[in-house]
């Protein structure tokens, strides 16, 4: 897609990141409030999740991306897609969370 050549690209990060934060907060806290989530600390497992993508982010943004996408794709992206699939499929969260 085309940019407006006069964005602000810092501001777009700020609020892609935001959003992306609210997005792992709403996550938790419905772990933790909601039905639960079978695990006993799901923020260090968010934690780990992301330290496991970013640490082979290059295999994840090709392998996992063009599998699901057609094409690469951002960690962000991912990232926040695999957050939803967990939410809507709690039963494997534990799995996904040993496995991080």
């Amino acid at each position: 897609g085309s940019i407006n050549p006069v964005s602000d690209i810092v501001v777009f990060s700020e609020d892609q990141a935001r959003s992306l934060n609210q997005r792992i907060d709403y996550f938790i806290a419905g772990c933790e409030f909601g039905d639960g989530c079978v695990v006993d600390d799901v923020s260090q497992c968010v934690r780990d999740l992301h330290d496991v993508m970013i640490a082979n982010k290059e295999v994840v943004k090709k392998e996992f991306a063009i599998e699901k996408y057609g094409r690469p794709a951002s960690t962000r992206r991912i990232f926040s897609d695999i957050l939803n699939e967990l939410s809507e499929n709690v039963d494997k969260i534990p799995a996904v969370c040993s496995a991080a």
